[in-house]
């Protein structure tokens, strides 16, 4: 498809089709699910979104930074309909297929670095970061992590705990959240640490408490 790259406005932002669609989408979709804009999209192509009542805008969020080559380019709409043509989806746990490999293999080539290299192809941020932090605790022995204040990672569970992002994002389940000095500066977090400054992480303490519980009798429960 092709658009004139160029803003246009047609009418009242939002128009009486967007007005529409969210009233609708509040009678449908969970209030958690926030947007940016009042409009929506009808169209897209290049750098330029058309809505639903016909204005166009310059996009500048490009799906939050995984739309690289842009809306729409004629290579990457063909390659999606020649595989959708084949399949649609197997589940690398189940079946693995080629593209898969064919993307690692890529992303391996072009990474920056003179060492081996392996990829995991996950569909959110907040999927990568937890698997970040699992992959780099089974490889280094050591349960802490650091993060910075006002920093997002997503809101998975570990993934809001290490976020310093408070409002919006993680006030509602502040109690999820690891304990922090509310400083600027990193802060060791996932061990009960608040030292304002980078620290080396050690296993967390043990307390009799837990060593009890693990090596207590079964429950038993009445019939």
């Amino acid at each position: 498809m092709s658009m004139p790259q160029e803003r246009k406005l047609a009418g009242e932002v939002p128009g009486p089709g967007s007005r529409a669609l969210e009233e609708r989408r509040r009678q449908a979709v969970a209030r958690g699910v926030a947007t940016m804009t009042p409009v929506y999209a009808a169209a897209a192509h290049g750098a330029v979104l058309e809505d639903v009542d016909g204005n166009r805008f310059i996009d500048f969020t490009g799906g939050l930074g995984v739309l690289n080559a842009g809306h729409t380019p004629a290579p990457v709409v063909q390659a999606v309909k020649d595989q959708v043509e084949r399949y649609l989806h197997t589940c690398q746990h189940a079946v693995m297929n080629e593209p898969y490999v064919a993307v690692a293999e890529a992303l391996n080539r072009i990474t920056p670095g003179d060492y081996d290299k392996r990829t995991l192809l996950v569909n959110s941020g907040a999927e990568a970061t937890e698997n970040v932090v699992k992959i780099a605790r089974a490889a280094t022995g050591r349960p802490a992590v650091v993060v910075f204040d006002n920093a997002f990672h997503g809101r998975t569970l570990l993934a809001l705990a290490m976020t310093g992002k408070v409002t919006p994002t993680s006030r509602a389940t502040s109690r999820f959240r690891a304990r922090s000095t509310g400083s600027r500066t990193p802060t060791a977090t996932a061990a009960r640490s608040t030292s304002p400054t980078p620290t080396a992480a050690s296993p967390a303490p043990t307390t009799s408490r837990r060593r009890s519980r693990s090596t207590s009798a079964p429950r038993t429960w009445p019939a």
